[in-house]
């Protein structure tokens, strides 16, 4: 399956983008471009900074920005960002 998205092909081969597991299902990150299975997708969505992810996401495509690359990915312990001193883009 290919999926068109910032003007680049995301080419999903059956593999998590993330975690390197094989799996038919998946999801592109609210982090990133990623193409996620369903377990990195569970542990995004407990990730501290998901809803400050997901409004940035709303935001940007809200201001007409619909090649909006996400926050990026933090890791699992990781921040995005002083999310206090910093506004969504």
């Amino acid at each position: 399956m290919t999926n068109k998205w910032i003007g680049m092909e995301r080419r999903w081969e059956g593999v998590c983008h993330r975690c390197g597991k094989k799996t038919e299902e998946h999801t592109m990150s609210r982090f990133n471009t990623d193409l996620i299975c369903v377990e990195c997708m569970s542990v995004e969505e407990k990730h501290p900074d998901y809803d400050y992810a997901m409004r940035a996401e709303y935001e940007a495509t809200k201001a007409g920005n619909y090649n909006f690359p996400g926050v990026g990915w933090p890791g699992v312990d990781g921040r995005v960002a002083d999310l206090e001193n910093t506004p969504p883009s």
